[in-house]
């Protein structure tokens, strides 16, 4: 062993070191007075064992242009103090300050219990080359079957970067970027990072994180990142992460797997396209896998297109999968298109196998922005190439959300326009939503236009969190299935809503304009509202306008669904809105079988069960069975099953079909009823069909007409 007690010691052993050498033993703190010292090549391929023996080396002043160790080709570091004191990195410096990446191309071996202490540290990356404060990962563990560690590093001290990034420029802590695993034919070898922790606060131009950048790219070998932490705050730039930096992933093959797992960022971050543990593109391009298993963040993420754990554009292109389970989010996140969870477009254009799930997870953290969500951001599953899936499970909200047109569970634009099959079961929104169109589980325009081989499933799903504005909704937000070219499916069974909502065309399950253009199917069973909506157009179940111009494909069924909270608003119904399949061009079917209104409805023109305008002006079919009415209906323009104006002028295939329906409300008003209210099938347009069979009013009816 080839012992070092001073810097002129290093700088000779390390300029004459070959595989033949052997191993290195630092036997005294040695120190570099002026960075510029380093100047050469040191320990090149380097293979051995280097015991530091716990002694620092300390590098000041001046500009850094060379590593200690140029080169790692399968050596073993350990149990070294470093301290990088006023120092910055020469423009055209790649690498880190241990081990920078000048021969071989690549770095292999194992690293432990390295301290680093860095002080007014300039990472200066206009170069366009890639700095880290020490180790270079550029091909880690490649063209080896051996497994490798990198465990116990901690990082304290202050860093900054002085200069304007270019495209491709990046840095991090541990790692900088292309972190590699490939070539990899014994599939029990696998490369392991444990113990790293960073107190550094910094602030950048540019990417970056603590552990840097295409983090496993290209990798078919076995990755995992244990029991990291990160403590330090991040600001400028942009795409960053207290763990992991962007575009983890990228590029895997299907035998690549990289496994994060109790991993925590405990540091605020002011940067967008950023997250608590991995940054954006997680997966991209990939048919590998990445598993993210207990990890948590702690602290506020303060910009736009973030979130607690992974940010945008998860597995998008991808064939892979990602799992992530047992994840938390503490922090405040602040900005539009956010989450707690996953971020914008999780799964955007994913193929077929491609599948993201995530399950047992819950936010923790008040969400303030626009387009927003509690575990997963918009647009999931969301683009005309997407035919993955996207399964969320078991995850809960918990704190309030702020923002137009968002969501307890899962963002707006849900399998927008895809084909892709989405379920969702057995999430719980406890936080209270707080602007218009928004909504308790899902945002609005989900499977918008999805075509047919599109699905969404949600089922045992329950709202718990009061919702203030206009069109929304308990389960799922306005204009669901709505568009022309929308032709999928949309689920939604044993689902609740307790709490109350407030606003005009609000709903306690499904918003409005559900099914509005459209050719899909829509089936909603077993689904519960026990809040009351307060404000006009309004409905129990489903809000105004569904189907309102469905073509005859389209099939909206709402079976054994209940309405148990207090509805005030003119033109308001205990089950379906008013202008149900409502529109001229509408030729599709609605049918309301086994449902249930319990409480009073307050306002002119409303109903126990499907509003006014029912089949107004349109050739489709309506077939309302064994439904019934409690509730008391207290004003004019009433009835306890069907509001007035039903098929008012419906042309000559339109047939509504009323049957077994029982009303036990007292109702009071002008020109109501106790099944159908007045004017139905009226108009001199008229032609359709009106039906009513097996009918009965049990209760009193007070008022003309």
């Amino acid at each position: 062993m080839t012992p070092i007690s001073n810097s002129s010691e290093y700088i000779s052993v390390g300029t004459s070191w070959t595989s033949i050498s052997g191993d290195v033993n630092l036997s005294a703190d040695i120190s570099f007075n002026n960075a510029s010292d380093l100047s050469g090549y040191y320990f090149k391929n380097f293979d051995a064992s280097f015991n530091f023996n716990n002694k620092t080396i300390t590098i000041k002043n001046g500009i850094l242009s060379r590593p200690l160790i140029a080169d790692l080709s399968g050596g073993t570091l350990y149990d070294l103090s470093l301290v990088v004191q006023d120092v910055s990195y020469d423009s055209s410096f790649n690498g880190g300050v241990l081990v920078g990446n000048y021969g071989i191309g690549y770095s292999r071996g194992n690293v432990s219990n390295i301290r680093v202490t860095a002080t007014n540290v300039n990472m200066d990356i206009s170069g366009g080359q890639n700095k880290s404060l020490l180790l270079n990962p550029s091909g880690f563990c490649s063209n080896t079957n051996s497994s490798h560690t990198v465990q116990n590093i901690n990082f304290s001290g202050s860093i900054y970067n002085s200069s304007t990034m270019t495209s491709e420029s990046t840095y991090g802590l541990l790692f900088n970027k292309s972190f590699n695993n490939y070539g990899i034919s014994n599939s029990s070898a696998k490369t392991t990072l444990s113990n790293i922790n960073n107190i550094i606060d910094y602030t950048i131009v540019g990417k970056g994180s603590m552990i840097g950048d295409d983090f496993g790219m290209n990798n078919n070998g076995k990755i995992e990142v244990l029991n990291c932490d990160n403590y330090g705050d991040i600001s400028g730039g942009e795409q960053t992460s207290g763990i992991v930096g962007v575009f983890c992933g990228r590029g895997q093959t299907p035998s690549g797997e990289i496994l994060f797992q109790n991993c925590d960022n405990r540091g605020v971050i002011y940067t967008a396209y950023s997250s608590g543990v991995i940054s954006h593109g997680a997966n991209y391009q990939s048919s590998g896998k990445i598993k993210v298993i207990d990890c948590n963040n702690y602290r506020d993420i303060k910009n736009q297109y973030s979130s607690g754990i992974m940010s945008y554009a998860a597995n998008e292109d991808a064939s892979g999968t990602i799992d992530i389970s047992g994840c938390n989010n503490y922090g405040d996140i602040y900005g539009n298109d956010s989450a707690g969870i996953v971020g914008e477009r999780a799964g955007y254009k994913q193929n077929s196998t491609g599948i993201i799930t995530i399950r047992g997870c819950d936010n923790s953290g008040i969400i303030f922005g626009e387009y927003s969500a509690g575990i997963v951001g918009r647009g999931a599953n969301y683009q005309a190439d997407a035919s993955g899936t996207l399964n969320v499970f078991d995850c809960n909200n918990y704190r309030d959300i702020s923002g137009v047109g968002s969501a307890g569970i899962v963002g707006k634009e849900l399998n927008y326009d895809s084909s892709g099959v989405v379920d969702i079961s057995n999430c719980k929104n406890y936080g209270n939503i707080n602007n218009v169109y928004s909504a308790g589980i899902v945002g609005n325009q989900a499977g918008w236009k999805q075509n047919k081989d599109g699905i969404i499933t949600i089922r045992g799903c329950d709202n718990s969190g009061i919702i203030f504005g206009e069109f929304s909704a308990g389960i799922i937000g306005y204009q669901a299935n709505q568009e022309a070219d929308a032709s999928g499916i949309l689920k939604v069974f044993d689902c609740n809503n307790y709490r109350d909502i407030s606003g005009v065309g609000s709903a306690g399950i499904v918003g409005y304009q559900l099914n509005y253009d459209s050719s899909g199917v829509v089936d909603i069973s077993n689904c519960k509202n026990y809040g009351n909506i307060n404000n006009i157009n309004s409905a129990g179940i489903v809000g105004n306008q569904a189907g309102w111009k469905q073509n005859k494909d389209g099939i909206i069924t709402i079976r054994g669904c209940d309405n148990s909270g207090i509805i005030f608003g003119n033109t308001s119904a205990g089950i379906v809105g008013y202008q149900a399949n409502e529109e001229a061009d509408a030729s599709g079917t609605l049918k309301v079988f086994d449902c249930n209104n319990y409480r009073d409805i307050s306002g002119e023109n409303s109903a126990g069960i499907v509003g006014v305008f029912l089949n107004y002006d349109s050739s489709g079919v309506v077939d309302i069975s064994n439904c019934v009415n409690y509730g008391n209906i207290n004003n004019i323009n009433s009835a306890g099953i069907v509001g007035y104006q039903a098929g008012y002028k419906q042309n000559s295939t339109g047939i509504i079909t009323i049957r077994g329906c029982d009303n036990s409300g007292i109702i009071f008003g002008e020109d109501s009823a106790g099944i159908v209210g007045y004017q139905a099938n009226e108009e001199a347009d008229a032609s359709g069909t009106l039906k009513v069979f097996d009918c009965n009013n049990y209760r009193d009816i007070s008022g003309e007409n």
